[in-house]
């Protein structure tokens, strides 16, 4: 019903939306025109006929005084909603499809029917079950009035695709939104491009840096559908190689796989290195509950940050070994860090002994700890 590349468009903004709530109106907006749906829903709602609506009503196209007594009053009376849930119909990632047309027996369904499904013309629900618990349960209703018609299967096959993504969106926006917030403030702090890509390949994360790098377009960018591209075609397919092959690796839970990509530029510049690995760890469920891998980008001539300056001013340390500093306060350990700085690991290991002398300190810890403290990392 739609092409590839539009759907691919979608989940993108469905990750962006779990990041930033503004951006539900584009994927409403996305999903009236794949659907062809007159209204969109998406909300928290009781699961028991006597409460109303909770939170998270996000809308497209209805009458806010509409859905205000439906919270208010109708929701008790929505005799489809509660007879599925009666019967276990509904259930969480389940697809439901309701024909209101179809006259109710009881006086107050038929009140239901006359007073808030007819006058917003919406004779056709179908949707997803986003979540579910005792109490509550999200769900997304997409809504086709009289002159639609009744949803046809292609519908139901894209509306399928599409709700295990709308379910991790929703999740990350309701549980983990604190957490994203935190996490995506640290990985832009960092001096070093950051790209979190999900088991689709698509991004679900792009720091500062990495946003620098992909808008100057030297050599390096993003497609429409969110693949890397770089100038040369075969090094573009190793790269979605090893990408592949590190999400192969996440899965599997073995072996870290991966590896370190140079990339030239056209304009002359040193190339970029691209650190590949598999997004392991429970940190980066909080940017995606699939999280599958990432990339690190390393700009050799980009502009000092201020936090490097200040490690060269005050500890005497040279570029390198404050370079080192600040990836080893970013959380980096130093194999990470040798490949970053196209060095060998006794070269990484020299460059820590040397900060150590010059700080006074002993252990990697104790280092990153006394940085910390002075303000001189991750404060720019």
């Amino acid at each position: 019903m739609i092409s590839e590349k539009n759907f691919y468009g979608m989940l993108g903004s469905i990750y962006d939306a779990a990041l930033d709530p503004s951006g539900w109106s584009e994927v409403f907006c996305r999903l009236e025109q794949a659907f062809g749906v007159d209204k969109v829903l998406m909300g928290l709602t009781s699961c028991k006929p006597g409460k109303s609506s909770l939170d998270l009503n996000l809308s497209l196209n209805f009458d806010p005084a509409f859905l205000r007594s439906y919270n208010d009053y109708y929701h008790q009376y929505n005799y489809s909603l509660h007879d599925s849930i009666q019967k276990k119909q509904l259930l969480a990632g389940g697809i439901f499809n309701v024909d209101y047309n179809i006259e109710p027996n009881k006086p107050e369904h038929r009140e239901f029917c006359a007073d808030w499904v007819i006058p917003q013309d919406a004779p056709y629900v179908f949707g997803a079950c986003l979540t579910m618990n005792d109490d509550t349960m999200g769900l997304l209703s997409l809504v086709r009035g009289g002159k639609a018609g009744a949803p046809i299967n292609g519908h139901f096959e894209l509306l399928r695709r599409l709700t295990p993504h709308l379910q991790r969106a929703v999740s990350q926006h309701l549980v983990f939104g604190s957490r994203v917030a935190c996490l995506e403030d640290a990985l832009s702090r960092i001096p070093l491009g950051v790209i979190v890509f999900n088991v689709l390949g698509v991004p679900v994360f792009i720091n500062k840096e990495a946003g620098r790098i992909i808008a100057e377009k030297d050599g390096l960018s993003l497609s429409h559908a969110g693949r890397i591209k770089v100038e040369n075609s075969s090094l573009e397919a190793r790269i979605s190689a090893v990408l592949k092959s590190a999400s192969t690796t996440w899965e599997r839970r073995s072996a870290v796989s991966g590896g370190v990509v140079q990339v030239l530029r056209p304009s002359g510049k040193r190339p970029y290195s691209l650190m590949i690995s598999p997004a392991s760890g429970r940190v980066f469920e909080a940017l995606d509950g699939v999280s599958r891998a990432l990339i690190l980008i390393n700009d050799p001539v980009r502009e000092p940050p201020e936090s490097l300056e200040r490690l060269c001013m005050l500890y005497r340390l040279t570029r390198a070994e404050a370079e080192l500093v600040e990836l080893l306060a970013s959380g980096l350990n130093l194999d990470e860090i040798s490949q970053i700085l196209s060095v060998t690991r006794n070269t990484a290991r020299t460059l820590l002994q040397r900060a150590f002398q010059k700080t006074g300190t002993r252990r990697q810890a104790q280092l990153v700890s006394l940085v910390s403290r002075d303000g001189v990392i991750l404060s720019n």
